[in-house]
């Protein structure tokens, strides 16, 4: 599979965390610090619609769709939330990251990150808050020196900067704390976010750019009004 070629430079913006920095400063590119893998292997089931196939006698049809992002998308935009959710397990297994390889080194990239993302943001939608704390927790704190473009020299030479970790995994890895015998711990992670958003929301304002990319980044800060406790 190649790479989805969505890089942005403004979407990734992200501030360099001491880690990196420790990272660039050794010049040493060659350790994997993020080795996420599945922990569902059992396609999910839809119940309620297999129960009402068999009660209209008729089969239980499913869109057909490529094994790829694009596929992915539109079983979201369709509905069909639990067939999006078996399908990044197809698409993680094709990177190594499939069931039983958490803790085992695998090359992360631009397209295993979306994946991961799409399937957290469906583990939150289907209420898998347990197996989500599972298999969000090699991600550790979002700032491991292979989340980020810089540390990986195949995106360094294209002039990819940022990192890697999409936005919304950035709020579910907050927010998800909110289900753990430490739900306070969902507070600090949102107030650090916060932070950082601001951060980068500044670095737009004060320098020249396009207007839509200013728009993104003040969308964001509101977010933080909600109340997650």
């Amino acid at each position: 599979m190649k790479e989805p070629g969505t890089y942005v430079e403004y979407i990734h913006l992200w501030p360099q965390s001491e880690r990196l920095e420790t990272a660039i400063q050794s010049g040493r590119y060659d350790y994997v610090y993020t080795m996420p893998g599945v922990k569902i292997h059992q396609p999910l089931i839809d119940k309620m619609a297999y129960a009402a196939s068999q009660i209209m006698e008729q089969p239980l049809v499913r869109p057909t769709v490529a094994c790829d992002m694009n596929g992915l998308k539109q079983l979201i935009v369709s509905g069909n939330l639990k067939a999006a959710f078996n399908l990044t397990t197809s698409l993680l297994e094709l990177y190594g990251q499939g069931y039983g390889k958490a803790g085992q080194p695998t090359k992360n990239t631009l397209e295993t990150f979306e994946i991961w993302s799409c399937r957290f943001q469906l583990m939150m939608a289907l209420k898998l808050y347990s197996n989500l704390i599972e298999e969000i927790s090699p991600f550790e704190e979002l700032d491991a020196p292979d989340t980020y473009f810089d540390y990986h020299p195949e995106y360094r030479n294209l002039g990819y900067t940022g990192s890697m970790v999409t936005y919304s995994l950035r709020l579910i890895h907050a927010e998800i704390l909110r289900f753990t015998p430490e739900p306070w711990g969902a507070m600090k992670r949102i107030l650090k976010l916060e932070c950082e958003t601001k951060k980068i929301l500044d670095l737009v304002l004060s320098s020249e750019r396009p207007a839509h990319e200013k728009s993104l980044w003040k969308q964001r800060v509101p977010f933080f009004n909600v109340t997650f406790l």
